[in-house]
């Protein structure tokens, strides 16, 4: 069974050039308890489809999907209003950047105290400190005594994104998406915050979608990821699938860009990198995304590939790896 399920997902939005197609006919599909990831090139429309499954997109995009279900309950027959309402009690977002997305005016206790009240109607102060004490050892602050005083700004990136973590637990959602959550971190912090989700992941039997542009990241992590580019989601399976046997060219230029520990480095040789770079959305080529960049295009990639495979692993390509 599905926590989260949405066919044909597409998001356009209106501008001086006209239609701008954001994210185009996604399927997808989150277990209770997994960790799924998304990967892509900065502007291929990861972070415009988290946006739009909690209704957080200007009210100028328009979103529009063939089927809607989250925990098992069709929400396609329901408003905007209605879905929108049902699915920020059950999911939240932690973003990339805390310092952003935490008020720089409030202390940690005022932000944490309007959290849990906003999620906790008629809750008491003795529940709220309590449960500001709860959320914050759940995310490895113990010290909370010391904390709660503080501003943003006197605190640590690592401890901010913590906080922010906190804050989005406030409603014991069944589903957390991170949203390159730990690109502005070191790599110290950076595989502290993943192992706190995976653990958060685990303990609470909570989804998580985990939005980046880096496999390492996702191979640390997740079980099964979906490929982004240019709005469509080209290949999606196991990760450890993804990683060892992909079927997409650009799933195998995500690999090949990832540097190897161990592996000895010629000298004068580079990383790989796929030719050109992703298309503004208003440039988007005819056919297959991919077909100006991609080492295998030939003539029928002037035509958008059909999505082959299986549920265990789909994907968007006239020319797949491992076939002539």
């Amino acid at each position: 069974m599905n926590l989260l399920q949405i066919e044909n997902l597409s998001v356009k939005f209106q501008s001086t050039q006209g239609t701008i197609d954001a994210v185009s006919n996604v399927s997808f599909a989150v277990k209770p308890g997994e960790i799924r990831g998304i990967i892509g090139e900065s502007g291929s429309g990861k972070s415009v489809l988290s946006l739009a499954l909690l209704g957080l997109l200007d009210e100028k995009a328009q979103v529009q999907y063939d089927y809607f279900s989250f925990n098992n309950e069709s929400l396609s027959e329901l408003s905007q209003h209605q879905r929108i309402k049902k699915l920020r009690k059950n999911i939240s977002i932690i973003f990339q950047d805390p310092s952003e997305s935490l008020n720089p005016t409030l202390t940690l206790k005022s932000q944490l105290r309007e959290t849990i009240a906003l999620h906790n109607d008629g809750a008491g102060s003795d529940f709220i400190t309590e449960e500001s004490a709860r959320l914050l050892s759940d995310v490895g602050l113990s010290a909370h005594e010391s904390l709660l005083p503080l501003y943003p700004h006197q605190l640590s990136d690592g401890v901010n994104q913590r906080i922010m973590i906190a804050l989005a637990l406030a409603c014991s959602p069944k589903l957390l998406i991170a949203d390159e959550a730990t690109t502005n971190l070191d790599m110290t912090i950076q595989a502290q915050i993943l192992q706190l989700l995976t653990g958060l992941s685990r303990d609470r039997n909570m989804a998580v979608v985990m939005i980046t542009h880096d496999f390492a990241i996702l191979a640390e992590a997740t079980q099964s990821t979906s490929v982004m580019y240019c709005g469509y989601l080209l290949e999606t399976g196991k990760t450890a699938e993804l990683l060892h046997s992909p079927k997409h060219p650009y799933t195998q230029s995500l690999v090949n860009s990832v540097p190897q520990l161990g592996t000895a480095v010629k000298s004068h040789s580079h990383l790989y990198a796929l030719p050109g770079s992703i298309p503004p959305a208003d440039q988007i080529p005819v056919g297959c995304p991919l077909g100006p960049r991609c080492p295998r295009a030939g003539k029928p990639c002037v035509k958008l590939p059909p999505v082959q495979g299986d549920d265990e692993h789909k994907f968007r390509c006239h020319f797949p790896l491992g076939e002539r």
